[in-house]
């Protein structure tokens, strides 16, 4: 049987694209989809850089594919590719040789620049508020404006994404009660971990 997170990454994969299936385990991800089509749309809209974030590499797979066919360029950095595959994609973004980054969390979300982007578009949000914020962080530039960074989440309504993007908009909510409550945040600082 399987554990509950792996439960939840089916969700979400369901959630954001049609399942191929073999043996009961999903092999791949394909159309239809809504989260590759809003993405797409968003991609014709504007000529500027873009950061792609998802949970799920499979769907990473798919939007590479869309991608391709309509000849925008782009690079992965995911889990797959060894850390000197992950740089030189990094160093291709940042210098402007491809216009999109398809990122997982787990590869993208912490040790990396993406400044030339001033979007990033998640088509799924991991569980963790520390690992969301970390994947946002990539784009933004020290002393940026915060409102010349556009994050733009793509949530399928009634779905697992909908429960997700509830959770971590209550976390972050209690996290910033918890920063500005100064007696509150000493108390936690004095305890004893």
């Amino acid at each position: 049987t399987d554990n509950a997170l792996v439960q939840m990454l089916r969700l979400s994969q369901i959630a954001s694209a049609t399942p191929v299936l073999q043996d009961g385990e999903v092999v791949a991800l394909t159309d239809p989809s809504n989260k590759v089509q809003a993405l797409l749309e968003i991609i014709d809209e504007t000529d500027e850089p873009l950061v792609v974030f998802a949970q799920s590499r499979k769907l990473i797979d798919l939007v590479e594919q869309h991608l391709d066919k309509k000849k925008v360029t782009s690079v992965r950095i995911t889990g797959r590719e060894g850390s000197e595959l992950r740089a030189l994609h990094v160093r291709q973004f940042q210098e402007g040789a491809v216009r999109v980054a398809l990122c997982t969390f787990g590869a993208g979300s912490e040790g990396i620049t993406l400044t030339r982007a001033s979007t990033a578009v998640f088509l799924q949000r991991p569980w963790s508020l520390v690992q969301s914020r970390q994947a946002e962080d990539r784009i933004h530039r020290i002393g940026q404006d915060a409102d010349k960074v556009l994050i733009i989440d793509l949530i399928s309504r009634g779905t697992v994404d909908a429960k997700v993007h509830e959770a971590l908009v209550v976390k972050g909510e209690h996290l910033e009660s918890v920063v500005r409550d100064s007696s509150r945040m000493a108390a936690i600082l004095d305890s004893d971990l």
